[in-house]
């Protein structure tokens, strides 16, 4: 009886007490879902552990010293040595044409004849002249001896056949400067000339440039730089980056009263082919005296919102390298190369070439390290013995095992007979260069 008492009693309280229940229940859910929820968190942690760390792979470059002069940026003009506009002295027109657009000319060669059917003809008739002139002074000279004639008539007739004779020259003189003849080896312009055309006398027919590894850049620079010396080193940049060395072979007197500047002639003997006469190029001129600074690949460099930084490679307490980000000062852009003026210290790696995939303290593999003290020398990856320093106190006979090197390794059948054959230098080619005359043409640099 007081069993069932109690147990109405208990009822009753659940039933006027009904978040009681509530709050039970939902905290029963909450643990188990949170046991749940923890195990998921360590399972993936754990999954996430069995991966290796990220890395990136670049390039490096030990931090040294080198010699850098500060540099005048002017503009300059490649011209050729031998250059010259093809004109004809003459009017007349147009017999023959010898040389067709952008031909290949040799020296002497026919470029371009007038007709000299007139010309031709009053040779003709004072050839006639000339035959009797020559004939009445070989008469007169035997009547002179038997004083049949007198000495007048007999220098009279002299007169006559030199006169004859300097009607031929002249006229044999203005069939020539109806002919041009190319003034020395090289390649022409490109033309408009048509058979049967009329020329102006002094009408420039084309350009001929000479063939010659040779070429000059005449440039300016100011008064600033007005000491430039003969023999002085400048370089010269294309649009494209590419750069190519040249020496002053010629400076100016005096300044340009118009622009106080002074006229340099440089000349560069390696460009080849990509250099046209009438190109413009960048100048640099050095100014100023020799430096010492810290020279790196623009690939080094990177800039932000916070400014110009470099990522400096070290070795962490496992041997592997991570990258740290060095805020550095830039003071100039030379071609593909940044001149560092402070931000870093001798012996200090930094990347290069791959830069722009790191971030601060990401483990990086260096494939190819440049160090300016050793020779270049390639990096293994990291957790191989750390051949990565250059140093030589780090690297151990521990770190070096024999059994590295095996046998196997380095057999005979890796040196064969055929990979090693001597090989036969090719006889250089003989070249001769015509000497260069200037007929029918006037130099126009």
């Amino acid at each position: 009886m007081v069993a069932k008492q109690a147990t109405g009693k208990l009822s009753m309280n659940i039933r006027r007490r009904p978040w009681l229940t509530v709050i039970l229940v939902c905290l029963a859910l909450f643990v188990v879902l949170a046991l749940i929820k923890f195990f998921q968190i360590r399972a993936a942690i754990a999954f996430g552990e069995s991966f290796p760390e990220p890395s990136e792979t670049v390039h490096a470059q030990t931090v040294s010293f080198s010699e850098w002069h500060d540099e005048v940026r002017v503009v300059g003009e490649v011209r050729a040595p031998q250059a010259v506009d093809i004109r004809n002295e003459v009017a007349g027109v147009v017999a023959r044409i010898g040389a067709e657009s952008g031909a290949e000319i040799k020296q002497g060669e026919v470029l371009l004849e007038l007709d000299y059917a007139e010309e031709a003809a009053e040779l003709a008739s004072i050839n006639a002249d000339l035959e009797l002139a020559r004939k009445d002074v070989k008469r007169l000279k035997g009547l002179v001896s038997t004083r049949a004639v007198s000495q007048q008539q007999a220098d009279e007739a002299q007169a006559r056949l030199a006169s004859a004779n300097a009607r031929v020259e002249a006229v044999r003189q203005d069939i020539a400067n109806k002919t041009i003849l190319a003034p020395f080896d090289g390649r022409i312009g490109l033309h408009n000339l048509q058979l049967g055309e009329y020329l102006l006398a002094n009408t420039i027919i084309t350009r001929a440039i000479g063939n010659s590894s040779l070429l000059w850049v005449d440039f300016a620079v100011p008064q600033s730089v007005a000491d430039i010396e003969v023999g002085t080193t400048v370089r010269v940049q294309l649009d494209s980056g590419t750069v190519y060395s040249a020496s002053v072979i010629a400076v100016a007197p005096a300044l340009e009263s118009a622009s106080r500047s002074v006229r340099v002639r440089a000349s560069i003997t390696d460009a080849g082919a990509r250099l046209k006469s009438g190109h413009f190029v960048n100048v640099l001129v050095p100014s100023g005296t020799s430096e010492q600074i810290v020279r790196l690949p623009s690939t080094a460099v990177r800039v932000d919102a916070l400014g110009a930084y470099a990522y400096v490679l070290n070795k962490d307490d496992t041997g592997n390298w991570r990258a740290t980000r060095r805020p550095i000062t830039l003071r100039a852009q030379n071609g593909n190369d940044s001149i560092i003026q402070s931000g870093l210290q001798i012996r200090d790696v930094v990347a290069t070439k791959g830069s722009f995939k790191l971030r601060e303290g990401l483990l990086t593999n260096i494939s190819e390290l440049h160090d300016a003290f050793t020779e270049p020398d390639t990096v293994p990856e990291p957790g191989q013995p750390p051949q990565t320093i250059t140093e030589p106190q780090e690297v151990t006979p521990q770190e070096v095992t024999p059994q590295e090197v095996t046998p196997q390794e380095v057999t005979p059948q890796e040196v064969t007979p055929q990979e090693v054959t001597p090989q036969q230098a090719d006889d250089p080619r003989e070249s001769s260069v015509p000497e260069n005359t200037a007929a029918g043409a006037s130099n126009n640099e």
